[in-house]
């Protein structure tokens, strides 16, 4: 916008009432928070960003679209971006991811409490939170480097969402009680998966111990 034109802009905000002035501050809230969770998108995948079809790691900057910056490689010449080939790719109204993602921090965060904070429909707060679950799968930070302490730590397997499970169903406490207790009897155990977990000595947090290529080239 020109400067003419944005002095011309601020100039009517005189005219508003108390009602559209608010209005209008929400509204630009709303974008800088878009802004906000794009740079922070940005800024993780930049280190990992390559080509979802021919994982070459040559691209160039070719424009913007939907607030995100496009690339286009110099292998197949198809355009991506940091989203392309990940469970966010094409979800909408980033103004409010980084509020949703906020919310599910939470112990006691629902489908439906998380969609009262946030301000979106059930519907819309279901698909959301499973897509946010699996870019936690599927994004991985850089290793660590220096003097890093790991150490493994065992707990319960969940098949919470699972639609076939690998054992009985737990209906309730006491149930669950008696079939874990027939099992430990019967010589087995309860289900366990190790996790590995990694810290830096300095207090950086735990990172995932499967290694990523580094090294993405973007020229402009």
């Amino acid at each position: 916008m020109r400067r003419s034109a944005f002095e011309k802009l601020l100039g009517q905000l005189n005219a508003l009432t108390r009602g559209q002035l608010a209005v209008v501050a929400r509204a630009a809230l709303s974008i800088g928070a878009g802004e906000q969770a794009v740079e922070a998108i940005e800024a993780a995948r930049a280190p990992l960003l390559a080509c979802p079809r021919c994982q070459c790691r040559e691209l160039h900057r070719n424009g913007h679209a939907n607030g995100l910056q496009r690339f286009r490689c110099r292998a197949c010449r198809r355009t991506c971006n940091s989203l392309t080939g990940t469970p966010l790719a094409r979800l909408r109204r980033k103004a409010s991811w980084l509020d949703y993602c906020a919310s599910m921090l939470e112990p006691s965060a629902t489908v439906r409490r998380s969609a009262r904070e946030v301000g979106v429909q059930r519907n819309t707060s279901f698909p959301w939170r499973h897509r946010f679950l699996a870019w936690i799968q599927h994004d991985r930070q850089l290793p660590l480097g220096g003097i890093v302490e790991a150490d493994e730590m065992v707990a319960l397997e969940s098949e919470k969402g699972a639609r076939q499970l690998s054992r009985p169903a737990r209906r309730c406490r006491e149930q669950t009680r008696h079939i874990e207790r027939a099992n430990v009897r019967a010589g087995g155990a309860r289900p366990h998966r190790p996790h590995l977990r990694r810290r830096h000595r300095q207090g950086a947090a735990h990172r995932p111990a499967t290694a990523q290529p580094t090294g993405t080239r973007v020229v402009g």
